[in-house]
């Protein structure tokens, strides 16, 4: 492999090796894909003959019954390589005869890059009536062909065997005839007795003839002659690039997929180089020669373009300076391709040189391990981890391949580009975490193609949720759960016996996406869901529905048998909140019951201990004495099992004794109210006179929720949803000044996630205990900013509740308000 820079065309990249009075094979950059030097027996008639290579069929009938046979000897041509004998006319009719003389053989169909065919000939004289030729066919069609129509001369025949472009170089004399057809440009070239010395088939010289916009693609050549002989049919093609990469290029994430590069062609010392990442190579040195100077190394060849070398001190180097000009913010990985043949490598280092560091520095370098085990490895360098790397463009480098002596190596490529290399050969499997594109291009003796790309997409795995489920199970009773619609192979796994501890009443099939069972027995229940999205993708984990434990029915005042525990009577006659008394006469627990941990005040006006229905008195459940005193006729409504009507005018609520908050920095409050007012107004308020230090209030504000910390300064929050639309909602807001100003504040409007936005002005960053004072409802401190609206229950809490537990008590209450 010759050095290639990127700013030199990368499709010119077959670059061969000149061929020094040495004899030729197959060009490097090429790979033969079929060869006839005619090895057989002198005289032996050619039909049927099946020696050679890469052909797909013996020499057959291409015409009438006249053929050829060997000659006695064979073509030989200065720098070519020749074997056997060649074919000449035969005289002999095996049957109907005229005077032609022809042969066919088919090899793989050639229509893409640069295809070579060349042969030796002694053709007759001139050219008439079908002779003398080779001629072209694809899929039985005739495309072209060499030889003459009409003159004297060798000529390139178009599909109609007519002369298309014609040399000087007489049919009857012997001539080497090299021929390029190069489908990319739609160009055909021959050149007549090159010099083998000299001639280049990557960059070759001026044609002896070209015919522009032709070139045939053929799988098939016939020989016509009508005397004269033929010798050393080669047909080879430029080694380039894969066409297409196959493999699943769509994953779940945790898979793994194989991607393999095919098409183009390929040929011996030729491998298939994977990146990851979009292939830009700025250079690469490939070591069909070795033009760098050396130190403690002795170069011992660079055949098929690998370099072989031994170190013959510790600190040998192969100094690659001035090689161009690379930002180093592009290309910033070094790979190179080795194998340890002898001795133990230890370690490569690469010392970078810039404008500023010109040659190899002391501290400008990074190091690399290397694996001795005389196998074909890659070693992959991110040059950015050094932090001068970027300091200036890349100039060059100093390449210590080792640093051992008697270390021998060998060394296919050593490159500069965008990306690390991953793998090589015709197939590479990757398990990628994030979406990925990998690249593949060739590289061998003389060999750097261009590069296609494949993207490697990673979709991530579902996790299934309910969107339904039961928050309370009585026995022998249908429960729903539901979970995401639109997805496939659904598992649901439902412990116990079927008919035994539960039954289906519909779902819960492959197909559904909801399941309606009944539970048989008491206990706690959850069930698990897990499906396949349209990704094809199977969630990591199933998701369990929340435990809920199976309860009998109750029993309202009335005597009736009721599912729901809230609106049955308790063992003390009365209907609420706490234990239930089912129609066996069992006490059972509600499950509609609220976090308790923390609660430090619990206002319910749809209970008769906290608020009767009459009075001024609204009391603290929690059992911390927190009562207070409604103010101006605030009224009451049998609504939603009860709650409270603040006129907007002048109602309020305030606590008989100060609410002490003294001995906490977090906080957590939960108010269930309808508002009917859309101007600024007050709904709680923990201080005297709105300025107080360490105190709070919430405000509804241009008809969304409102937080606000004070204490010297302003934490503001307001909810990014609205709350004034005339429908029952449960606020939401802790705070914990333990944090940062961004995140002190949390808002949740409902059960659904945090849902605020900080106000920038108002962002202080407040710390310390909340203090003690009256707590207002429905007012500023009784003087003003009147709340209008319904108000059912308040819950405040000297600590944090999860969202969890925000979900939880929103879960409690829903079915009482309608959330």
């Amino acid at each position: 492999m010759k050095s290639t820079i990127k700013f030199i065309l990368f499709y010119a990249c077959f670059f061969i090796s000149i061929f020094s009075g040495v004899a030729q094979s197959t060009p490097q950059g090429f790979t033969l894909v079929a060869y006839e030097g005619f090895d057989y027996s002198s005289g032996s008639p050619l039909r049927n003959a099946a020696g050679g290579t890469g052909w797909t069929n013996p020499w057959v009938k291409a015409y009438q019954d006249r053929f050829l046979k060997t000659a006695t000897t064979g073509f030989t041509y200065s720098g070519l390589t020749t074997t056997g004998l060649r074919a000449e006319f035969d005289n002999t009719c095996y049957g109907t005869c005229n005077d032609i003389a022809a042969l066919r053989r088919s090899l793989p169909l050639q229509n893409n890059g640069v295809v070579y065919f060349q042969f030796i000939s002694v053709f007759e004289a001139n050219g008439g009536f079908g002779t003398p030729n080779i001629r072209l066919f694809s899929e039985g069609t005739l495309t072209g062909g060499v030889g003459a129509s009409s003159g004297s001369f060798m000529s390139i025949l178009d599909a109609t065997l007519s002369n298309t472009a014609s040399s000087t170089a007489s049919l009857s004399a012997q001539n080497l005839v090299v021929v390029r057809i190069d489908y990319n440009l739609n160009k055909t070239e021959m050149w007549i007795n090159p010099d083998l010395s000299t001639f280049d088939y990557s960059n070759p010289i001026s044609p002896s003839a070209t015919a522009s916009g032709f070139s045939p693609s053929f799988d098939r050549m016939d020989i016509f002659i009508r005397s004269g002989s033929i010798d050393e049919i080669s047909v080879f093609a430029a080694i380039s690039a894969p066409t297409s990469i196959s493999g699943n290029n769509t994953i779940c994430a945790g898979d793994n997929t194989t991607l393999s590069a095919s098409g183009g062609t390929t040929g011996s010392n030729v491998i298939d180089v994977w990146h990851s990442g979009p292939f830009d190579e700025a250079f690469s040195e490939g070591w069909d020669t070795q033009p760098y100077t050396t130190l403690q190394s002795t170069i011992n060849s660079t055949n098929n373009g690998i370099l072989n070398v031994t170190s013959t001190g510790g600190d040998p180097q192969i100094n690659m300076y001035n090689l161009g000009s690379f930002d180093p913010s592009v290309y910033k990985y070094i790979n190179f391709r080795y194998r340890v043949v002898s001795g133990s490598a230890g370690a490569a280092q690469i010392f970078f040189t810039n404008s500023a560091i010109t040659v190899a520095t002391v501290g400008y370098s990074v190091t690399k391990s290397l694996i001795s085990d005389n196998t074909w490895r890659i070693a992959t360098i991110d040059m950015s981890a050094h932090a001068s790397w970027t300091d200036s463009n890349i100039t060059g480098w100093r390449f210590d391949y080792s640093n051992n002596s008697g270390v021998t190596m060998d060394i296919d490529f050593i490159q500069l580009g965008t990306s690390p290399i991953v793998g090589t050969g015709t197939s590479l499997s990757v398990a990628p975490t994030v979406s990925t594109t990998y690249s593949v291009n060739r590289k061998g003796p003389s060999v750097n193609t261009m590069a296609i790309s494949q993207l490697v997409t990673v979709s991530p795995l579902p996790i299934p949720t309910f969107t339904t489920q039961p928050d309370d199970i009585v026995i022998d009773s249908d429960v729903t759960y539901t979970s995401q619609s639109g997805q496939s192979n659904y598992v649901w796994t439902i412990p116990g016996i079927l008919n035994t501890d539960y039954s289906i009443s519909s779902g819960g099939t492959s197909t559904d996406n909801f399941v309606v069972l009944k539970w048989l027995n008491f206990g706690s229940r959850a069930i698990q869901i897990n499906y396949t999205n349209s990704n094809n993708c199977v969630g990591a984990t199933a998701t369990s529905s929340s435990s809920i434990k199976v309860r009998n029915y109750g029993i309202t005042k009335n005597g009736l048998k009721i599912s729901n525990p809230v609106i049955s009577i308790n063992q003390n006659g009365a209907i609420g909140t706490g234990k239930s008394l089912s129609i066996y006469g069992e006490n059972m627990n509600t499950p509609y019951s609220w976090i308790t941990s923390g609660l430090i005040m619990h206002l319910d006006a749809s209970n008769t201990s906290s608020y009767p229905g009459t009075g001024t008195t609204w009391s603290d459940l929690s059992g911390n004495a927190n009562h207070g005193t409604l103010i101006n006729g605030v009224t009451y409504t049998s609504a939603n099992n009860g709650a409270l009507i603040f006129d907007g005018v002048n109602d309020y609520f305030v606590t008989n004794n100060n609410l002490d908050l003294s001995s906490t920095d977090k906080i957590t409050i939960q108010i269930i109210l309808k508002p009917a007012t859309t101007s600024e107004k007050m709904i709680m308020e923990h201080s005297i006179d709105w300025n107080s230090n360490n105190s709070y209030g919430v405000f509804v504000n241009n008809n969304k929720m409102q937080f606000t910390d004070h204490n010297q300064g302003y934490n503001v929050r307001n909810s990014v949803a609205t709350i004034n639309d005339n429908n029952w909602h449960l606020l939401s807001a802790t705070t914990d000044r333990s944090l940062n100003a961004t995140n002190q504040t949390v808002i949740y409007i409902d059960g659904n996630a945090p849902n605020s936005e900080i106000v920038p002005t108002l962002a202080s960053d407040n710390n310390g205990n909340f203090a003690s004072h009256k707590l207002y409802i429905s007012s500023r401190a009784g003087t003003g900013y009147y709340f209008s609206g319904t108000i059912a229950q308040v819950l405040i809490y000297n600590r944090v509740l999860t969202a969890e537990e925000i979900l939880k008590n929103y879960n409690a209450l829903k079915s009482t308000y309608g959330l």
